[in-house]
């Protein structure tokens, strides 16, 4: 697993319990670093630029 997608999980982690309402998606696209989006409007635009999810978060616990 790539060091941008480890990373990025750990923060995906930290914010969902922060805001356990709100899901959180790890990002990632080969060639690219992981992003991490918690707005559907990204993730959609996101996912027609190429990325794919790699995790989803809600309450601090990975779904």
């Amino acid at each position: 697993m790539k060091i941008s997608v480890e990373e990025k999980m750990k923060e995906a982690e930290q914010m969902s319990l922060h805001h356990p309402d709100i899901f959180y998606m790890v990002m990632d696209k080969i060639g690219k670093r992981a992003i991490v989006t918690g707005d559907f409007c990204v993730y959609r635009e996101r996912i027609s630029d190429g990325y794919f999810t790699v995790a989803t978060f809600k309450g601090g616990k990975q779904i």
